[in-house]
């Protein structure tokens, strides 16, 4: 087993290591290879060894401890041999048989003892075999691994070397492929002097008509024959709508179209030369033709030679013939070769516009002779780079790619496959930082053991090679980066990966050499991290990159003139010559106050639509939708003078305000549906319509200050005084409105309710005086039901002023303990049962009017109770009521004297019973039970003796407790229904049955002390902590628990709705720290979704500390301030609700784009949202969610107010209340 062992752990990495020495001996080192990987596999052998030096040392000492073994073994056999002489000398004596037995066990287990010793010995002499051999065979091999390490290092320097000389070879020839574009740009330039000087020469007698100087005319040059001088020629400026679909991909317009007419047939003359100039702009992959629309609207390309003219030297000229009137252009387009290949022949193209990019085929590459059309669209690396930035998630692990070759080329198979040089992109170089291998085995192997004195020069040399060979293997590590051949259909919008060829990298990484014999229209290389990005989405960047490449980034900006602030300069140009424009516009002395740009991204000669919408339009009626197309080279300048429409809107601002808007046409695919049968609703044939629409792009917003006006004083308002109305007073809202600061009466107006136009007109009315007006409206649109003070308070404490709260909930406390004890309200409930027993008495009902005469009412108030109640019960019970709320002294004894007087005196003696319920009783069983009847003059007594009925109960209070009650019998009237017939729900016959209960009129508490008994310490509790729920901390509780006074921490909990009992129970548990322990359990029991820092903050407003609850608030507010106010996914979700219950009602989904307004989304977020979502409820809900992700303050109270400016006041108060 130790055997094994120990083979087992030094064969894998020997293996690893032998393995990896052949792989070097028959393969050469380049640069790619991993050094990291051969220095682990050395590192694990030397671990390896020093463990098989360790492991002899162990087995070395086991081997002493067998010596040991052995001969504590031979003392036993001696022993035992000793016995076994004493056994044969007791047994020749007459021992019994069960000696002979024992003595034949112990000759046995001698026998075993004796083989377990001999088979341990030659096991250890195995094993010490093993080592020794191990250990040869290790240092063995570290020799030779030396040795051919240092083979290596001279190959790796002889390889460095021979890089050094390519790159050398490479440089040059990099050098000479310079020079000779170069020479080819000259030569090119000669052959081009060479064309225009033949055209000279031959047309050297023509006459010609120059427009270059004249304005009226587009800038060109005419020539004719000598006898066509008088023949009429017209050119105009072309319109906007005429130059569409003049531009292809990658094409762009470099003069101004015109149209040209004449007439060849009076002169006899076949043609005309037309000359253009144009925006010379150097490119080497460019080409520039004049391009002719035909009747049908398609443009062509004609002909095209470049010309001079020496009264025009510093202009480029293109020219063409004509042969009949035409519309022409210049435009800059790719350059476009045709490769000849023939079959016989071997051959090599270089392409003009960029030389590295070439191919090279065989001889017999085809059956037949045939041509490739060759367009290289290129890619410079700043555009990519902006690429990169731009669509940095979609471009995560794209690293460089190539220009995109396009290739016409007819029905061809290929024999051999043709060699293509593609181009690409490098990438900037990163150094990467080797791994550190880190060991997972314990501390104390991790530390290696010291050398032994045979091998320390051995080892230090190994590790002085790997250092050696580490440092000049240090590159880029390109393992993770794949390079890929993507290929597409001429009309093909998507990339495919060709896996059917093999890519060579050059080891610049510039230059990619692949061989081709299956060729598409298109194809592009691209390199990439194999861990960053997948194929599949390698194909869609490569998508995505293509239409980058064919979309330009233009600028929208106006200007408004210093002198004229109604005139104003609208500019769309491309954003690369921003600078150069806007010089431009300085120069023409406009001003760059309040500007505004936006950024747009569109297409190359895309036809754009200029409109305006709002109180500001131009001047001109005609300048209100303009037509202009968008070039790179030809800005877009618009001057106009702008006028408001109405100068009485917009009152409120002192500015007129309207947009300036970009539309454009776009086509989009509609659905036709045709429904089959209506009733079961079946979608039968869908039809596909493609249609145009007007889509916005951007729009920019437009001021124009409003003149001044002379101000008139507004006339000074005054309310009409009020009654005062409990402890609201003109004095109150005087003292309120002057404790206001700032923008805070306006807050608390938007709380009491008040709209913003009323607010507006409040304060335009009265000014300084605006606070307290604001409060004297508020107080006469309130109804009289409604607790005013209570509405003034909240409104007071949300907009944070808790010092004016508590004034005013103190004044309001002053006031009730001046009045009495009991509010009107809670007086009217105290005598609710009087007025039903008397109103049961018939003939009390009878003499209502007299009744209400005793009542002190005037004859006004009877008059107007009997007009607007028709029953006699009605009217009595109003009188009664009317008494009780006006009267100060409304109460029980003053009503019983006022019905002895009417000469009811058995209703004034009503019978009352004497009950108890609780734990104290009488201690006489028939005393549980007495009844009475109340005079005023004869006063009701009884004395009784109480005891407890169960000692043992209440034990958490040092008394038992009881209620003495007093009852009452009173009839009530129950409405019998007899239904006659149900379909119709009709009530027919009623009876009325009078019926008596017993109703409690009051209560009193009985308390009985315990006797003393011998008081038990209690235990001490603790509980558990908690985790910190937003501000609600132990430290926060313990700051609150120490700044209750009294009893107020029992009232807060009260307040809290806990029970008295729980109240008690932690009273009795934590004494001093019950505050604590008791807002600790609290929290504990509150549901996680209840809002538990406004159930606290509520709790210490109504036991008055207004402080504590202030102060709460406040580090509620700040902690929302730190963090924020939520996530964007709290937020969301928090107003799923209500957004929901919009998207429900079907008037709110109809005008889903006026609430979209409402919301401050643009119409873009508008026409996105329209497009991608086909229901209008789906658009609805799209909409409110981009609200709440993208504004700062969306909440559901500024969601309420939004749908109520919206006219839906209902469903606002149910968004409110979900708050």
């Amino acid at each position: 087993m130790m055997t094994t062992t120990t083979t087992t752990m030094l064969d894998k990495p020997l293996d690893d290591l032998s393995r990896e020495i052949t792989d070097l001996r028959h393969n050469k080192i380049n640069q790619n290879y991993d050094m990291n990987k051969l220095c682990s596999i050395i590192t694990v052998s030397r671990d390896s060894l020093k463990e098989t030096g360790k492991f002899q040392q162990h087995i070395l000492k086991q081997l002493q401890q067998f010596e040991k073994s052995l001969a504590d073994i031979n003392e036993i056999l001696r022993s035992n041999s000793e016995q076994k002489l004493q056994l044969e000398q007791q047994q020749q004596s007459g021992d019994d048989v069960d000696i002979r037995a024992k003595l034949m066990e112990l000759n046995a287990e001698a026998l075993e003892c004796r083989a377990a010793a001999v088979q341990l010995q030659l096991e250890t002499r195995i094993v010490l075999n093993k080592a020794n051999e191990i250990e040869k065979h290790a240092n063995d091999e570290l020799v030779q691994q030396a040795f051919e390490m240092k083979i290596k290092q001279q190959e790796i320097e002889k390889n460095r070397a021979e890089e050094s000389e390519r790159r050398a070879r490479l440089e040059q020839e990099r050098q000479r492929l310079k020079e000779l574009q170069e020479k080819q740009q000259e030569q090119e330039r000669l052959l081009a002097m060479t064309k225009i000087h033949p055209h000279e020469d031959e047309y050297a007698n023509w006459l010609i008509r120059d427009f270059m100087n004249d304005n009226q005319y587009p800038s060109c040059i005419i020539r004719t024959s000598p006898n066509a001088s008088s023949m009429p020629i017209s050119i105009k400026y072309l319109t906007v709508s005429e130059t569409e679909n003049l531009l292809d991909n990658q094409e762009e317009l470099i003069s101004t179209p015109i149209n040209i007419k004449f007439d060849l047939t009076t002169n006899d003359q076949k043609f005309i030369i037309l000359a253009i100039p144009y925006i010379f702009k150097r490119s080497t992959h460019r080409e520039n033709v004049i391009k002719i629309r035909q009747s049908n609207g398609i443009w062509i390309s004609t002909q095209t030679n470049e010309s001079i003219f020496d009264i025009h030297k510093e202009k480029r000229f293109v020219e063409c013939k004509l042969n009949e009137s035409s519309i022409c252009a210049v435009v800059s387009r790719l350059k476009h070769d045709t490769i000849f290949i023939q079959n016989q022949l071997s051959g090599r193209y270089l392409s003009n516009a960029d030389p590295r990019c070439t191919l090279h085929w065989p001889k017999n590459v085809s059956q037949n002779d045939f041509t490739i059309d060759i367009c290289i669209q290129p890619v410079d690396l700043p555009i990519f780079t902006q690429f990169l930035q731009n669509f940095s998630h979609e471009c995560q692990g794209l690293l460089t790619v190539g220009p995109i070759i396009e290739l016409n080329f007819d029905e061809i198979n290929l024999l051999k496959p043709i060699q293509f040089t593609l181009p690409i992109l490098i990438q900037s170089k990163k150094k990467l930082i080797p791994p550190k291998i880190i060991s997972t085995s314990n501390d104390e192997t991790n530390i290696p053991p010291p050398p032994t004195p045979s091998q320390p020069s051995q080892q230090e040399m190994i590790v002085q090679q790997q250092q050696l060979i580490f440092k000049s293997m240090l590159g880029e590590d390109l393992n993770n980066e794949r390079l890929v051949l993507l290929y597409s259909g001429s009309n093909d919008n998507t990339w495919h990966i060709d896996t059917d060829i093999q890519l060579i990298d050059s080891k610049t990484h510039d230059i990619i050499t692949t061989n081709i014999q299956y060729l598409h229209n298109r194809i592009i290389v691209a390199r990439y991290d194999k861990q960053l990005m997948s194929l599949k989405q390698l194909s869609t960047t490569i998508c995505l990159f293509e239409q980058t490449l064919n979309q330009r980034s233009a600028t929208l900006f106006f200007r408004r003139r210093l002198t004229n602030i109604n005139e104003i300069c609208i500019v769309c140009c491309s954003s690369q010559r921003l600078d150069t424009i806007e010089n431009d516009i300085h120069q023409e002395n406009y001003s760059i106050e309040n500007e505004q740009i936006k950024e747009i991204i569109l297409q190359e000669g895309q036809i754009l639509e200029l409109r305006f919408r709002g109180n500001v339009i131009p001047k001109n009626k005609h300048q209100q939708l303009v037509q202009f197309s968008f070039n790179t080279y030809f800005p877009f300048y618009f001057e106009t003078n702008i006028i408001e429409i109405d100068k009485y809107s917009q009152h409120l601002s002192s500015y007129y305000y309207g947009f300036l808007q970009i539309y454009s046409k776009q086509k989009f695919l509609r659905n036709g549906i045709k429904e089959i049968e209506k009733k079961k609703q079946q979608l039968d044939i869908v039809k596909q319509d493609w249609q145009e629409t007007d889509i916005c792009l951007t729009e920019l917003l437009l001021t124009l200050p409003k003149p001044p006006v002379e101000i008139r004083t507004p006339i000074q308002k005054s309310l009409t005084t009020f009654t005062a109305e409990g402890v609201l007073t003109p004095t109150l809202f005087r003292d309120i409105s002057t404790s206001l600061v700032g923008d805070e009466w306006r807050r608390l107006a938007r709380r009491l309710g008040m709209t913003r136009i009323r607010i507006e007109a409040i304060e335009h009315d009265y000014h300084e005086d605006a606070p307290y007006y604001m409060l004297f409206a508020w107080f006469k649109r309130v109804p009289r039901s409604s607790d005013k003070v209570l509405l003034l308070i909240h409104g007071l404490m949300n907009i944070n002023r808790w010092d004016l709260a508590q004034d005013l909930q103190s004044i309001k406390d002053d006031k009730r303990t001046e009045q009495g004890t009991f509010s009107k309200d809670e007086q009217l409930k105290l005598l609710r049962a009087p007025f039903i027993r008397i109103c049961q008495r018939d003939e009390c009902v009878r003499i209502w009017k007299q009744l209400a005469r005793e009542l002190m009412l005037t004859n006004d108030i009877i008059q107007h109770i009997e007009q607007q109640y028709p029953s006699k019960h009605e009217r009595c019970l109003r009188s009664l009521e009317h008494w009780a709320l006006n009267q100060t002294r409304a109460d029980i004894p003053c009503l019983a004297r006022i019905i002895r007087t009417l000469g009811f005196k058995p209703l004034a003696r009503q019978i009352l019973e004497l009950r108890f319920r609780g734990n104290v009783i009488p201690k006489n069983k028939h005393q549980q039970l007495v009844q009475f009847s109340f005079n005023t003059y004869f006063p009701f007594y009884f004395e009784t003796n109480i005891i407890e009925i169960d000692k043992y109960s209440q034990h958490l209070s040092s008394y038992y407790y009881g209620f003495l009650q007093i009852y009452s019998k009173q009839k009530f009237l129950r409405n019998g229904i007899k239904e006659i017939e149900k379909k119709k729900q009709q009530l027919d016959i009623v009876k009325q049955d009078w019926q008596e209960t017993d109703i409690c009129l009051t209560e009193l508490l009985l308390t009985l002390p315990k006797p003393p008994v011998e008081i038990r310490t209690p235990i001490q509790k603790s509980l558990t902590t908690f985790t910190a729920e937003g501000v609600l901390t132990p430290t926060l509780f313990r700051d609150i628990s120490t700044s209750l006074v009294g009893d107020e921490w029992r009232r807060l909990a009260r307040r809290l709705g806990m029970t008295r009992i729980r109240i008690e129970a932690i009273e009795h548990d934590y004494h001093e720290d019950a505050p604590y322990y008791m807002l600790f359990a609290w929290f504990k029991r509150v549901p996680r979704s209840s809002d538990k820092v406004l159930l606290l903050i509520h709790g210490l407003m109504n036991i008055n500390r207004w402080d504590l609850a202030q102060d709460l608030q406040s580090i509620k507010d700040d902690k929302r301030t730190e963090q924020g106010t939520f996530s964007k996914d709290e937020q969301l979700k928090l107003l799923r609700a209500p957004f929901i219950r919009i998207c429900q009602r079907d008037e709110c989904v109809r005008i889903w784009k006026q609430l979209a307004r409402e919301l401050m989304l643009t119409n873009d977020i508008i026409q996105h949202i329209e497009q991608q979502y086909p229901s209008k409820h789906e658009r609805c809900l799209r909409s409110l969610e981009h609200w709440a992700l993208n504004q700062t303050r969306a909440d559901i109270p500024c969601l309420a107010r939004i749908i109520r400016t919206l006219g839906f006041k209902p469903l606002a108060r149910e968004i409110e209340n979900m708050a």
